[in-house]
């Protein structure tokens, strides 16, 4: 005969994950998942014509380039901040 598992409430998974948080016995490897949809950013046209002019002092291919390198760093940087805390 097939036992049931009892259902746990979310108090009592927020319960279980508090208590086995600190043992890395209990969790798995780490995912690391890609975006696959493109974001859309609206800027002003002065924006972007700074942003390329800076682009172009950077020697980088456009000013896409240039903001997808600020945006990864910041976000880098609050990822460490928020792990260190």
């Amino acid at each position: 005969m097939k036992q049931s598992r009892k259902k746990h409430t979310q108090d009592e998974i927020d319960a279980i994950v508090v208590a086995e948080a600190d043992d890395t016995d209990k969790w798995s490897d780490p995912i690391h998942v890609k975006p696959t949809k493109a974001v859309v950013l609206h800027l002003d046209s002065k924006t972007i014509e700074r942003a390329k002019r800076i682009a172009r002092t950077k020697r980088l291919k456009n000013y896409e380039v240039w903001f997808e390198r600020i945006i990864k760093k910041e976000v880098d940087q609050a990822q460490k901040k928020r792990v260190s805390m």
